[in-house]
């Protein structure tokens, strides 16, 4: 086997594939869909996204550095900081030919889920972010919506939505918003079809195999909330048809 600079992949599952104590984690079994998006395309990932992270760590009372049983969590700041400090200069990176991804939302809707918040503060730092990597050159910005609906979220990612397409008009931008809730409700009406005849989800928790199922590929969900590596195949697939679509258009 050639060597791999990605963490093992476990299959059958193990814990240690999805286990925060472990420096090989993952939160799924196998190839995530940016993984397989970079392969398809000869493209090096960079990749600056962080488990369990939300937008902005003040805009939710559960992460908050102000309220003192406030749990702070990696954030957009604090990964658009890593990133300005050293990703611009790697491999002498051309923002113009490069694809900028970005996907927040279904831990901030847990956070706000839990104990509130101000959705405001989220929504300020999200297009803020999205404007300074615009200021240093990036021309093509991929974002994905969750695939679950939430009325706060719902309303973040429709202004988002709205911040770009004005970005467009005004520089030219190249955007692409990819809902990933259609996918994820066409795969419910008709698991089957997609090839999955297993639990939704193939573990009970991302902490012991007890109760899992057989056959990961077979199920929507590795762990609770998070695909399978099928079904971040079935992303993959999807962001690049709803990438063809927005450019043809």
């Amino acid at each position: 086997m050639e060597p791999s600079p990605l963490p093992p992949i476990l299959h059958p599952p193990l814990p240690s594939a999805g286990a925060s104590n472990s420096e090989n984690r993952r939160a799924t079994n196998g190839f995530m869909w940016s993984e397989r998006l970079a392969a398809d395309f000869n493209a090096k990932l960079l990749d600056y996204s962080w488990g369990g992270a939300i937008i902005d760590n003040f805009a939710y009372n559960t992460t908050t550095p102000l309220n003192k049983t406030g749990v702070p969590r990696s954030d957009f700041n604090a990964q658009a900081a890593l990133f300005f400090q050293q990703g611009r200069f790697l491999d002498a990176l051309v923002p113009s030919q490069t694809l900028y991804t970005v996907a927040f939302g279904i831990n901030d809707n847990g956070q706000f889920s839990i104990a509130g918040g101000d959705i405001d503060i989220a929504l300020n730092t999200y297009i803020t972010k999205l404007g300074q990597l615009q200021a240093a050159g990036a021309k093509n910005i991929l974002i994905h919506g969750m695939y679950t609906s939430h009325p706060e979220t719902d309303l973040l990612q429709s202004r988002v939505f709205a911040y770009l397409a004005a970005s467009r008009t005004a520089n030219g931008t190249n955007v692409a918003f990819v809902n990933l809730e259609r996918l994820f409700s066409t795969i419910a009406a008709e698991p089957a079809a997609f090839g999955f005849t297993g639990n939704a989800t193939c573990l009970i928790s991302a902490n012991t195999i007890v109760g899992g199922c057989a056959d990961p590929d077979r199920s929507v969900f590795y762990i609770p909330g998070h695909p399978s590596m099928m079904t971040h195949g079935l992303i993959n697939d999807y962001t690049q048809a709803v990438v063809k679509q927005c450019v043809g258009s």
